[in-house]
């Protein structure tokens, strides 16, 4: 089954990086979404990344052919448009000698990034979630063993890791608790509660005030936001009410909102070298302009980048 409201909250994910480093660079409305807001954004891609592979995945038995499938779907989606940057950054920085602003790709670090061992700047979600990836299959084939018992599992891993203070080394352990409590959701039976539309409307109003310069700002303490309880009690309670919550089909389910979405990973990649790019015009002395013409720029390239590259090898590679 496919949810129309969730591509529009892979694009809140999405956009809520994008703005976070606009204003982290510009310190608009006094940095107000900046400063870790894009780490809320990228919890959210982890937890939406764990729902998704486990509804598409897990009722069907994990056989040879399956897992396969599994692998060359999970390939075409992610790797080919990650790789294409990570080579194109390397190509004209490096062998190239153009000091454009693209990611710093360098002899150094290409291994670990065609790897999939890390990335730099935001480049390193792509590893991490490629990582998930490969040990999804193993909870594929517990779930066949033990049915809905592994919830518990994953509930004692969660807690396992929380005692452990979050280790980020490697970086998929300290992170892992939001896909964890992703494919949890995926196993909630569809409620029929008359209040689902107010709970969906408080989780997305929670998502703004909790983001952490918002926070700050209302006084409360933010700490370290992989660690803290907030995130991992709102994030997944967003997911879960933007399931179910008919009204935000009407709020991220309608065409503008899903169109953001469908090219959200484009979008997450080029953003990032569009930002600094403008930055160092002229464009960026009046920060109004330089926030549309970002914004504009950013869903340009977004969706050239899809329509001629990650969508058809993504096809392709899938047939």
């Amino acid at each position: 089954m496919h949810y129309n409201s969730l591509d529009g909250l892979r694009g809140l994910a999405a956009y809520t990086v994008v703005l976070s480093h606009f204003s982290n660079e510009t310190m608009i409305l006094g940095g107000l979404l900046g400063f870790g807001a894009g780490q809320v954004g990228v919890m959210l891609f982890f937890c939406l990344s764990g729902f998704l592979m486990s509804r598409l995945y897990i009722p069907k038995p994990p056989n040879a052919s399956n897992i396969t499938t599994y692998f060359r779907s999970r390939f075409a989606r992610v790797v080919p448009l990650f790789l294409f940057v990570v080579l194109f950054s390397f190509t004209f920085r490096q062998l190239l000698g153009f000091r454009i602003n693209l990611y710093d790709i360098n002899y150094t670090n290409i291994i670990e990034h065609v790897l999939f061992i890390d990335g730099t700047s935001i480049l390193w979600t792509v590893p991490v979630e490629v990582q998930f990836y490969l040990i999804f299959p193993l909870l594929w084939i517990l779930y066949s063993k033990i049915n809905q018992v592994i919830i518990i599992l994953l509930l004692l891993c969660i807690s396992i890791i929380a005692a452990f203070g979050f280790p980020r080394t490697p970086e998929l352990i300290g992170v892992s608790p939001f896909f964890l409590l992703g494919i949890i959701v995926s196993f909630l039976p569809k409620p029929n509660s008359r209040t689902l539309n107010i709970l969906f409307v408080a989780a997305l109003a929670l998502y703004v005030f909790c983001l952490p310069n918002v926070r700050r700002i209302s006084g409360l303490a933010v700490g370290q936001l992989w660690e803290s309880p907030v995130y991992l009690i709102l994030i997944p309670t967003l997911l879960a009410t933007c399931l179910f919550a008919p009204i935000a089909d009407k709020i991220l389910g309608n065409q503008p909102a899903r169109f953001l979405g469908t090219i959200s990973y484009s979008v997450y990649l080029w953003h990032f070298p569009i930002l600094h790019s403008l930055k160092n015009t002229r464009i960026a002395d009046n920060v109004f302009i330089f926030f549309l013409i970002y914004i504009l720029a950013t869903i340009i390239a977004g969706w050239v980048s899809y329509i001629i590259l990650e969508k058809p090898v993504r096809n392709y590679l899938k047939r």
